[in-house]
């Protein structure tokens, strides 16, 4: 008798202590009979009948979240003998809670299989975890809302200044139409309104690509691009109303060379490289940037060469990660390089920059040469009347 009030006290004490634990814990028969369960998995259970005593599962009245099952892991675990989980939500003191339960096989005695389910509450874990997906989309949103501001602002500051030329060009002319310069007075403005037309047809592009959802970095390749204008259209961007004393020598064998290409991104990848290379050297006394084309096999790979500083040694491994820069605060975003490494990909091509033997950097890309086939040639930089 005193063994048995023992016993009976030692169940008491565990029992009062299972009831104090935050985690639902019970065990189920074969026949799927509740032998006992403490206060929290009460809690929890769905409510069923007076004198129901079989285990009902959470998933039946409540939102369940199954492995990849699809099947309950309590009755697989007493049929199968497989341990399992499943996920649901609960309203629990006025709060909803996300809980999951974990099944364990006890083993098979005369009576059959047994399992124990453990209830243990994720809300927290589940909570951060959200809160580290939104943060994880919002750092995204934040890159593709710096990466469009930067694709929009080469073109809006290259209209600005041609604007600004425009605007002089005209209050040199002294409303003088004699004037010996009057025909480069008109080839200046001339010139300035078809970079004008170009860059606004582009920024209608980029916009009309947010309107619709579609990947600004989505190339659309049909025709054979010609090096030779993209290059020289992409200088008059980076130099905008500079006729003279433009640092950048181009080599003569570009106009030999076709590409597969987007016409518009191949544009903006010379122009961000050439801006780069310009920036690079334009501190130093001497100097300056070269562009060159060679055809390798399949590929014609276009080479940029500066006789800047080079690349520094701690951003080496980062050169085409988003917001990677050397220049200080406010001169760069670090996204120019980035851009253009995602539109070469997206163009079937490679992109390297490194640093060359003798001081200053090496910008190659690499693209699949075309016009070998009868593939249409692509025009660069159409004035305003043939783009009507």
């Amino acid at each position: 008798a005193e063994a048995r009030e023992r016993a009976a006290l030692e169940l008491e004490v565990l029992t009062n202590t299972l009831d104090e634990l935050e985690a639902g814990l019970e065990v189920v028969e074969k026949d799927g009979v509740v032998i006992w369960r403490n206060k929290r998995a009460e809690q929890l259970a769905p409510a069923i009948p007076e004198g129901h005593d079989h285990w009902a599962c959470p998933g039946d009245v409540r939102a369940c979240e199954q492995d990849v099952t699809g099947v309950c892991p309590v009755r697989n675990a007493l049929d199968e003998g497989e341990p399992g989980h499943c996920r649901f939500a609960v309203k629990l003191e006025g709060e909803e809670r996300i809980y999951e339960m974990q099944v364990f096989p006890l083993g098979a005695d005369h009576d059959g299989q047994r399992v124990m389910n453990l209830y243990v509450d994720r809300t927290a874990g589940l909570v951060n975890e959200r809160r580290l997906i939104l943060a994880e989309r919002l750092a995204s949103l934040g890159r593709v809302t710096q990466g469009v501001a930067h694709e929009l602002n080469t073109p809006l500051a290259t209209i600005r200044t041609l604007a600004a030329d425009m605007v002089a060009a005209l209050k040199q002319s002294g409303g003088d139409p004699q004037q010996p310069m009057l025909d480069d007075l008109l080839d200046d403005l001339s010139e300035s309104a078809a970079l004008v037309h170009d860059e606004t047809r582009r920024l209608g592009r980029i916009t009309q690509g947010l309107l619709t959802g579609r990947d600004l970095t989505a190339s659309e390749i049909d025709g054979a691009v010609p090096l030779g204008a993209v290059v020289e259209r992409a200088r008059a961007l980076v130099f905008a109303g500079a006729r003279k004393n433009v640092p950048v020598a181009v080599g003569a064998e570009l106009s030999a060379h076709t590409v597969a290409a987007d016409p518009d991104h191949l544009v903006q990848v010379m122009v961000n490289l050439l801006q780069n290379a310009y920036d690079a050297v334009r501190e130093g006394t001497r100097g300056g940037v070269r562009v060159s084309a060679r055809r390798d096999g399949p590929r014609v790979e276009i080479v940029i060469d500066d006789d800047g500083p080079g690349v520094p040694t701690e951003i080496e491994g980062r050169l085409f990660e988003p917001f990677a820069t050397t220049k200080p605060p406010g001169k760069g975003t670090g996204l120019g390089l980035y851009t253009s490494y995602m539109l070469v990909t997206s163009m079937n091509g490679t992109m390297s920059l490194e640093n060359r033997e003798g001081g200053g950097a090496r910008a190659v890309v690499a693209l699949p040469a075309a016009g070998e086939r009868g593939e249409r040639l692509v025009q660069i930089g159409r004035s305003p009347e043939a783009a009507e």
